[in-house]
């Protein structure tokens, strides 16, 4: 073999063992180039939870200021005289209604009249009902085993009701009303009217007598002095009545308020099964 050739062959043999060697170099580098993303995604996300417990702690300090000048006997006096203002324009309890803006309107009530108190009062518990809260409710349902035969009316219900097609949502929700009571109770046969509000009755006389008593008060209250009221052909109640909406006599009850007012006695309705 010539010296050239031999000197070219060892050239080679040495390029191709750096390149060996480069290789596995980069092979190293990106290992731990991978490595020390892994460990900057690692420190990133541990900032995050520190920050996140540092958020927990500042929330945790000023439950801590609240808890400290917390008045439970004035709370319990305040939504004691709040839910039957609220039933007195035809509302039940709206669970999501903040104390602060209803104890505003109860406080200048002397200073209006009785439909702009109404109106005030609607659009304040309208507002605590966006879309987003009312599929978390019908969400809540689908979990329930004893309403899956329900769910597609209960679907039609929330969609019209999303939709402001309150025409369908009201008279579709009413009798579900009506029927999740009945089977909750095995009830067989002709179903009067007395006999619902007995069962109700008896579902909300088992709470007790703290706050959820009277939240489930003031719903009995809902279902049994509005909801049930009796009407005559000529003369409607003021608020939403179910029987003149299924007789066929009212025919102005498409509204916003009342859709939400069925969904939310419904919702807590059904939150009383067991």
């Amino acid at each position: 073999m010539r010296r050239d050739d031999k000197l070219n062959k060892e050239m080679l043999s040495r390029i191709a063992e750096q390149l060996n060697q480069y290789s596995e170099l980069a092979a190293t580098a990106s290992s731990v180039t991978s490595m020390f993303g892994q460990l900057r995604l690692t420190i990133a996300k541990q900032n995050d939870l520190m920050k996140t417990m540092a958020a927990f702690a500042e929330m945790s300090r000023r439950a801590s200021d609240v808890l400290r000048h917390f008045d439970s006997q004035s709370l319990t006096n305040d939504i004691r005289n709040a839910f039957p203002f609220l039933l007195s324009y035809g509302w039940p309890p709206p669970v999501e209604l903040g104390l602060g803006d209803l104890r505003t309107i109860m406080r200048d009530q002397s200073e209006n009249d009785e439909p702009a108190i109404g109106r005030a009062i609607e659009k304040l518990v309208l507002s605590c009902y966006g879309n987003d809260k009312l599929e978390r409710i019908h969400e809540n349902w689908e979990h329930r085993l004893f309403l899956k035969h329900r769910l597609p009316i209960l679907r039609a219900v929330m969609d019209a009701h999303i939709s402001k097609n309150y025409w369908l949502s009201v008279p579709s929700m009413l009798p579900q009303i009506d029927g999740v009571i009945a089977e909750y109770y095995g009830h067989k046969g002709h179903l009067s009217g007395k006999k619902l509000v007995e069962y109700v009755e008896k579902l909300f006389a088992a709470q007790p007598s703290n706050l959820m008593g009277l939240i489930s008060s003031a719903n009995r209250d809902f279902y049994t002095t509005i909801l049930l009221f009796p009407f005559l052909f000529g003369q409607l109640p003021a608020f939403i009545s179910r029987h003149a909406i299924l007789h066929g006599a009212d025919t102005g009850y498409g509204t916003e308020a009342n859709s939400l007012k069925v969904i939310l006695f419904f919702d807590y309705l059904v939150s009383n099964f067991s």
